[in-house]
């Protein structure tokens, strides 16, 4: 496999076929798979693992309107203790849906951007309005 692909593998974030949009490049480096990404009970993977999602979930926050460090860390601080490779595996994946949500999130954001811009609904009312006085 040559460099380019393996690059691609890499950063690929995978989505459902019904949802058709790009993922923006600056979100690429999200894991998005749908369960947690090590099979095996080797606690240093499990530990490359913490990190790399830890890692994701401060570089999501910086476009969130308030500060989710302080939440981020005290989450990860409250399962520090946590020595079961299972348990490590349940909560990789439940961080790795939060960064799947808060990805949709950013998306969503964008569409109500673009709507609000394009469908103005109090603008179409008063255009409306507008015409209807002059036709009187």
């Amino acid at each position: 496999m040559n460099a380019a692909k393996l690059l691609a593998a890499k950063c690929s974030i995978r989505i459902p076929r019904q949802l058709n949009f790009v993922i923006p490049r600056r979100f690429a480096a999200v894991n998005n798979e749908s369960g947690p990404s090590v099979s095996s009970n080797d606690p240093e993977n499990l530990k490359h693992d913490v990190i790399k999602l830890y890692k994701n979930l401060i570089y999501l926050s910086r476009e969130w309107p308030t500060d989710l460090r302080p939440q981020i860390k005290q989450a990860f601080m409250k399962n520090k203790e946590v020595r079961d490779p299972d348990e490590i595996r349940n909560l990789i994946a439940r961080g790795e849906y939060v960064s799947r949500e808060i990805i949709a999130t950013y998306h969503l954001r964008k569409y109500r951007a673009m709507k609000r811009r394009y469908y103005n609904e109090h603008r179409d009312k008063q255009m409306e309005e507008m015409f209807k006085n002059l036709s009187h």
